[in-house]
C-alpha cells in the first residue's frame, strides 16, 4: 500500500491495550504457578514500621464464569493500613509481603469486575494462598467463556478434507492500516504505521498453506455465514476493518468485522477460533525470513 497519512504516536514500550484476544494467559487451575522470584518488579509502597513479626500474602485473582485468571487487576490493604508492605506481581499472582502478623482486610478489583473485600490473616514468617473470585459488572450471555479460555472444539467432520481440498484453496487477509496476507498473488504487505507500508513477494509453502487450511476446516469458517460480532481487541475507528476471504473445492466464504478497544470479555466461540485463525496466520508469516528481514514498524495507533 501506497504511503498514506497516518494517525500514529511513537511509543518506547508495549501497547498497553486490552491485548487479551490474541494472547495465551496462563490459567490459575493450573498446576503450578511460577511464584519465585519474589522481588521481580516489586514496588516498595511504605514499609510497615515497629512490626517485629512479618508475614506474606500470595493473590490470585479470578473470574467467576469459566475461572480464568484476571491478569489485570490490583490488590491492596483497606483503610489505614494502605500502602503498608511490600508489593510485587507476575501475570497470575501477586504477593504481598513484610505484611505484620495479625488480622487485616484485601479490597481485590479489576476493570469490569465487582471489587470485593475479603478478610486475611497474616501469620509470622508465613506465606499464606488467598485465591479471590470476582464477578463480571454485566450479565454474561449462556455458554460463553472469558475471552482468554479457549473455545469449545468442534467435533471432526472428516469428509471436509475432501470437500476443501488443498488443491485451489488461497486466502486473503487484510486490516484498514494496510497489513495484508494474499496467497493467490503471493503477497505479503508489513504496516510499519508512521512509515510507508512495505509489500513483498512471499509465498507459503504447501505445508505452511495446509496448516492454515486445516485450521479453517476445524472451526468451520466455510460454514459461517456472518461475521463475529464482538470488537476486535486494539482501537480503531470505524467499521468492518478486518477482512477474510478464503477459496476451497469451489468455495469462498468473505468475513468482515470491526476492531476496536473490545468491551465483551465474554465473547463467542466462534469469535475466539478466528481471532485463532488469524493469530496462526500471522505466526506462520512472521516466522519467514523474508517477513523478519523487513523493517520494524515506527510508531504505534492511538
Amino acid at each position: 500500500m501506497a504511503f498514506r497519512s497516518k494517525i500514529a504516536r511513537i511509543m518506547a514500550g508495549t501497547w498497553m491495550g486490552f491485548a487479551l484476544a490474541g494472547l495465551s494467559v496462563p490459567n490459575a487451575r493450573a498446576a503450578s504457578h511460577d511464584v519465585s522470584s519474589a522481588g521481580d518488579g516489586a514496588s516498595e509502597i511504605r514499609a510497615a514500621s515497629g512490626e517485629k513479626e512479618m508475614g506474606s500474602v500470595l493473590v490470585f485473582v479470578l473470574e467467576s464464569v469459566s475461572l480464568d485468571t484476571l491478569t489485570l487487576r490490583f490488590v491492596n490493604l483497606t483503610g489505614a493500613e494502605r500502602g503498608l508492605g511490600t508489593v510485587s506481581s507476575k501475570r497470575v499472582w501477586t504477593r504481598l509481603q513484610k505484611l505484620p502478623s495479625g488480622d487485616h482486610e484485601l479490597e481485590v478489583g479489576s476493570l469490569f469486575f465487582e471489587t470485593r473485600r475479603v478478610p486475611i490473616r497474616v501469620r509470622s514468617a508465613r506465606e499464606d494462598t488467598v485465591t479471590v473470585v470476582l464477578t463480571p459488572w454485566a450479565p454474561v450471555v449462556p455458554g460463553h467463556t472469558f475471552v482468554t479460555h479457549p473455545p469449545r472444539p468442534l467435533p471432526e467432520r472428516p469428509a471436509d478434507d475432501e470437500q476443501y481440498p488443498l488443491r485451489g484453496f488461497s486466502f486473503a487477509f487484510s486490516t484498514k492500516h494496510g497489513e495484508r496476507v494474499d496467497t493467490a498473488a503471493g503477497l505479503v504487505t508489513k504496516d510499519l504505521v508512521g512509515n510507508p507500508d512495505t509489500t513483498i513477494s512471499l509465498a507459503l509453502s504447501p505445508a505452511e498453506l495446509d496448516r492454515i487450511r486445516k485450521r479453517m476446516i476445524a472451526i468451520r469458517f466455510f460454514d459461517m455465514t456472518e461475521s463475529p460480532s464482538s470488537y476486535w481487541p486494539g482501537r480503531s475507528d470505524g467499521p468492518d476493518d478486518l477482512h477474510l476471504v478464503a477459496t476451497a473445492g469451489g468455495i469462498t466464504r468473505r468475513l468482515d468485522w470491526p476492531s476496536g478497544m473490545i468491551a465483551d470479555l465474554y465473547p463467542s466461540d466462534d469469535w475466539k477460533r478466528i481471532r485463532d485463525l488469524v493469530a496462526l496466520i500471522r505466526e506462520i508469516v512472521a516466522a519467514r525470513p523474508e517477513y523478519r528481514a523487513l523493517p520494524r514498524p515506527y510508531g504505534a495507533y492511538l
